[in-house]
């Protein structure tokens, strides 16, 4: 199976990737809080994200029903599609995790279409939109 710049795993990762962990960043130091550099003491919190890509459809059926009578009959009809619309979407997970406990202690979602016309500064423009809203509803 070939893969495209818009299907392969690492190609998206390497596009996305650098934009989530600088918002994420971002919005927590905003919120007060610093990222322990490596060596230091324990962090209080590990964050991580997950980023899910779906394809599905949307299908609309019609069939006739009509009504039957001895002088009047239709043949049986097969459910015909009438609309059918392939969705796109895109989940972006942030999950927060207590270090000293290892337990997860919030989880954000956010979830939108992924529309294929928009250009790629469009579409990481909603995805640090959608990281700062997310980061905007964890309690502090």
């Amino acid at each position: 199976m070939a893969l495209t710049a818009n299907d392969d795993p690492e190609q998206m990762r390497a596009r996305v990737e650098p934009t989530i962990k600088q918002v994420v960043e971002e919005a927590l130091t905003a919120r007060g809080m610093t990222q322990t550099p490596a060596g230091q003491p324990a962090p209080d919190v590990y964050v991580a994200y997950y980023v899910l890509l779906s394809t599905n459809t949307a299908a609309e059926t019609a069939q006739f029903f009509g009504a039957t009578t001895r002088d009047w009959e239709l043949p049986e009809v097969a459910m015909q599609t009438t609309n059918l619309r392939i969705i796109e979407r895109g989940s972006l997970v942030i999950d927060v995790s207590s270090a000293a406990s290892r337990t997860l202690v919030w989880r954000g979602l956010a979830q939108a279409e992924i529309d294929r016309a928009r250009s790629d500064a469009d579409r990481l423009a909603r995805i640090q939109q959608a990281i700062r809203d997310l980061i905007k509803k964890w309690p502090k």
